[in-house]
């Protein structure tokens, strides 16, 4: 597969590619083999929160599936959930009435942002790259949010809505999703179709009002460990490709020794 940049390639095209995705990735480095196989054959479960993060990207980006508002106040009625079936067999993302004034709101923070609204003014969304990965001989896959340029170089934003947009906070919160995975395999995907020295930012911003943003960069020791874990990743991938085994935590079927965290023994004489 040559190296090439796809435009407004519908959602449900892209992540039917078998090549392998940064979040594909992630799962490998996480979890195991098996999970990792379970979920690409099976699909994602389908979460609530994944439809608010779908409306605010659709609002904040200007695309993306057409949005079904739920006149109701939550999910819990019949009703309710009887037309959040239909928007989803209608290929529609359902939200309901009062989270899709958040969204505007929170469109409208991201307006009122310097820099994020500057990010977003010029540029193109949902560029999908594919591209083969000489090294490790593996298909891989992105889809960036925003593809723009400052200066003359290449920036590839990703929107994330989020609990927090502390900049003390986002460190563990990147480390917990792995997004130190995320953005070298970006930066990868966009030098592989001609981009020189990209660079990666985040867009977080708060779910609750006043629904604050934080334009981010993983510092240089976070991009070396997702560099790392990518590279594992990657092998395990072409390995479990090649023999057609997607083993689980224990590969030999065997088992192992584990031992109880240090605090269970904290009030007990007994002490390793």
């Amino acid at each position: 597969m040559s190296a090439r940049i796809v435009p407004a390639m519908p959602e449900a095209e892209y992540h039917a590619s078998p090549a392998l995705s940064a979040s594909g990735a992630k799962k490998l480095n996480q979890t195991s083999p098996a999970h990792f196989d379970h979920e690409r054959r099976n699909g994602q479960q389908h979460k609530a929160v994944f439809d608010f993060g779908h409306a605010a990207h659709g609002l904040v980006l200007g695309v993306g599936e057409p949005l079904t508002i739920i006149e109701a106040e939550d999910w819990r009625s019949k009703v309710a959930r009887d037309q959040r079936d239909e928007a989803y067999a209608a290929g529609r993302v359902p939200i309901l009435r009062h989270e899709f004034m958040q969204v505007h709101e929170m469109a409208a923070a991201i307006e009122a942002h310097p820099l994020a609204a500057t990010l977003l003014a010029d540029g193109v969304p949902e560029q999908s790259v594919f591209w083969t990965d000489e090294r490790w001989g593996v298909e891989r896959r992105a889809r960036f949010d925003w593809l723009t340029e400052r200066d003359g170089l290449p920036i590839i934003c990703d929107y994330k809505t989020s609990t927090t947009s502390d900049p003390k906070a986002i460190g563990r919160k990147a480390f917990d999703f792995g997004y130190q995975q995320q953005a070298p395999w970006y930066m990868d995907a966009a030098e592989a179709v001609g981009y020189e020295a990209p660079e990666f930012l985040f867009i977080f911003q708060e779910k609750t009002a006043p629904y604050v943003v934080t334009v981010a960069r993983l510092d240089d020791a976070a991009i070396a460990l997702g560099r790392e874990q990518n590279a594992r990743a990657l092998e395990i991938f072409r390995d479990c490709t090649a023999s057609g085994l997607w083993p689980s935590y224990l590969p030999d079927g065997g088992y192992t020794t584990v031992s109880l965290p240090r605090w269970a023994f904290n009030d007990s004489e007994v002490m390793t």
